[in-house]
């Protein structure tokens, strides 16, 4: 699968996701966009990229969570053997700080 491919299929992911959430989702939504656009978080494309760079395949789903007074993003994902794994980023620097597979 072609780089730009998988980008696109994970930022269509992400927005049919959003859209499926209703009203929890904008808010959450709203939220990581006024946080990027004050510098607060990186863009969702950013760790989108980092996310298929640490592990290539189709993400399931993406949050922007606070834990421990620390924004992450959570990133779920299939890799290509059929391993789900949950990707645990970063949102202002970007570096992965846990990968774990799916119970």
């Amino acid at each position: 699968m072609g780089r730009l491919s998988a980008l696109s299929g994970a930022l269509l992911g992400t927005a049919l996701l959003i859209f499926s959430l209703g009203t929890h989702a904008e808010d959450e939504h709203d939220r990581a966009r006024r946080l990027r656009d004050a510098g607060d978080i990186l863009p969702l494309e950013v760790i989108i990229e980092r996310a298929q760079r640490e592990r290539p395949g189709r993400i399931l789903e993406l949050h922007l969570e606070e834990k421990r007074n620390r924004m992450l993003y959570e990133v779920e994902l299939v890799d290509e053997q059929g391993i789900v794994w949950e990707l645990y980023f970063d949102a202002r620097s970007g570096d992965l700080v846990k990968a774990k597979q799916e119970d």
